[in-house]
């Protein structure tokens, strides 16, 4: 279903397919098998009048409101599918200056942003954000967050990302996960993860490998 919706097809299961799966899934989908770091999420909550499909899918901890979203076909989306990219798109909803001990300096600045991710990933973020310069657009940057949130398929965990680059250059960004800092369903995650730009605003570019 998932790669059905990432490529705007069509999809329905055989007639009677989820009815039958819904008479016994409940006895399977306990707490011992739901819940972060197990093999299913914890139930989506769906309207009483939802199709069958529907309230298995949130049985089994899959949103059945879940879409890929705008451009998926060869551009960004909301998903990670057949080896393409998990776009992870997020706004900033705050920040902080902030500060490292024992060190006054006009050469570097750092500044705490919470963020919140909409798409891709669903959850919140904190980012540690240090840049050198001194003009807007030309300076360097690097920037450590952690992510906690939940992917389109039901995992939840968190993980951190590191990316900077120079303001100017797009050419020089770079981001990746840092290794070993997946938890729960995002252990194990590791790839690049770059952050871009288009019309609807920015997103993280991650590609598991």
């Amino acid at each position: 279903m998932d790669l059905a919706r990432a490529t705007g097809q069509p999809w329905s299961p055989p007639p009677g397919a989820a009815e039958e799966s819904l008479a016994f899934a409940p006895g399977m989908l306990t707490e011992d098998y739901q819940g972060e770091g197990k093999a299913f999420a914890g139930p989506v909550a769906v309207p009483e009048t939802a199709t069958p499909l529907d309230r298995l899918l949130g049985l089994s901890g899959r949103d059945p409101r879940w879409t890929a979203g705008p451009g998926t076909a060869g551009g960004a989306a909301g998903h990670e599918h057949a080896g393409g990219p998990l776009i992870a798109r997020f706004t900033v909803d705050g920040a902080d200056p902030g500060q490292v001990a024992g060190l006054e300096a006009d050469w570097v600045g750092v500044m705490i942003f919470r963020k919140a991710f909409t798409a891709g990933i669903t959850g919140e973020a904190t980012t540690v954000f240090m840049a050198a310069g001194p003009e807007e657009g030309s300076r360097s940057y690097v920037a450590t967050e952690r992510i906690t949130g939940r992917a389109p398929d039901g995992r939840e965990g968190a993980l951190t990302i590191q990316h900077g680059g120079l303001e100017s250059d797009p050419d020089a960004w770079f981001g990746h996960i840092v290794p070993h800092t997946g938890t729960g369903g995002f252990a194990g995650w590791a790839g690049n993860a770059r952050i871009c730009h288009d019309e609807d605003g920015a997103y993280f570019e991650i590609r598991l490998g």
